[in-house]
């Protein structure tokens, strides 16, 4: 039943993307960061998989894909990403810090 927690959105994370996080991740773990970066993370799934059109910043549509893109900040990651509503699917297009986050 929607409301009670449980995700609405299956959240897609490509290869390349998940490769890229886990960097992220050394290099923040590195410099002693590595849960601050977990916690983002994670807040930034469970946030994509309830609802994420209300989630993010609207960018542009993708109208023949039938996708709209939005982006949000959850301090210290940057998330890109795309939402195909009529399937309730998001795609995870890109993950990186934010350049002031110094990791």
């Amino acid at each position: 039943m929607p409301g009670n927690g449980e995700p609405l959105y299956r959240v897609v994370y490509p290869e390349l993307v998940q490769k890229a996080l886990l960097e992220l991740y050394g290099r923040a773990a590195a410099k002693g960061r590595g849960e601050e970066v977990l916690a983002a993370a994670r807040v930034i799934d469970r946030r994509l998989q309830l609802d994420p059109r209300a989630f993010g910043e609207p960018r542009y549509s993708l109208h023949e894909a039938n996708l709209d893109v939005f982006v949000r900040v959850v301090s210290p990651l940057l998330v890109f990403y795309a939402v195909h509503e009529s399937k309730h699917l998001v795609f995870v297009r890109k993950i990186e810090t934010l350049p002031s986050a110094g990791i």
